[in-house]
């Protein structure tokens, strides 16, 4: 499938109906407009954060996600590309330290294009992360 702006929040709607509600809470502070693609995914890197927090409860549904990520960064257009990877993506591993309780989970679930790109970002700030 060909990811577009137009279709992105639709396809992670689909995959993730527990975000659903985290959707609706972002859409009601826009006054039911979305923020645009960039800010509507670093709600869902918040969404994904929460879920790395209990990682065995949520082993599913982080899989779920974390495929639609990569997948969305290998079919997506220039923008979807650019926001998974600079909103979902950053937003997860902002805050991430070598003592989060998800680091292991995300480092397994990452694919290999989101991968690259994290581990730029790591090289970018000189963050080190184990796994990553």
């Amino acid at each position: 499938m060909h990811y577009t702006a137009d279709n992105c929040m639709a396809q992670v709607l689909r995959a993730l109906p527990g975000f659903q509600e985290q959707w609706d809470d972002h859409l009601a502070a826009g006054h039911g407009q979305p923020a645009g693609l960039l800010l509507d995914l670093v709600d869902l890197g918040a969404y994904a954060n929460a879920l790395l927090e209990r990682p065995a409860q949520h082993g599913p549904e982080l899989r779920t996600l974390f495929d639609l990520v990569e997948a969305m960064i290998v079919g997506g257009d220039t923008l979807v590309q650019s926001a998974m990877q600079g909103g979902l993506l950053e937003s997860v591993l902002d805050p991430m330290t070598v003592d989060s309780r998800g680091l292991s989970t995300f480092a397994a679930l990452l694919g290999p294009r989101s991968r690259a790109y994290v581990q730029h970002c790591l090289q970018v700030t000189g963050g080190r992360l184990p796994g990553l």
